[in-house]
């Protein structure tokens, strides 16, 4: 998911989800506030994302960044919530 006031990771974590979270932010505080929630993984982005064109090269980076340490598998289907949710899936 993608945040920048972590409102909505504190709510996934309440309810202990099975699947890891991974909370994309540009906050270097709330990114380490999310690393002591329950489910929740963050990646810190360099800046915010200023424009709509920049956000299919942050899911792209946050898609690598969840394949690269194990948060989702080659082939399954993983949910992207932050502005307009969606299905994507991992390769």
């Amino acid at each position: 998911m993608f945040s920048e006031g972590g409102k909505l990771a504190r709510l996934v974590a309440k309810y202990r989800p099975i699947a890891p979270v991974l909370v994309v932010t540009s906050r270097p505080t709330l990114a380490r506030y999310c690393a002591a929630l329950f489910g929740c993984y963050p990646m810190l982005l360099p800046g915010p994302i200023a424009d709509v064109k920049e956000l299919p090269g942050a899911v792209a980076s946050a898609m690598a960044y969840g394949v690269e340490r194990g948060l989702c598998v080659a082939g399954k289907e993983v949910s992207r919530e932050g502005g307009r949710g969606g299905r994507l899936r991992c390769v």
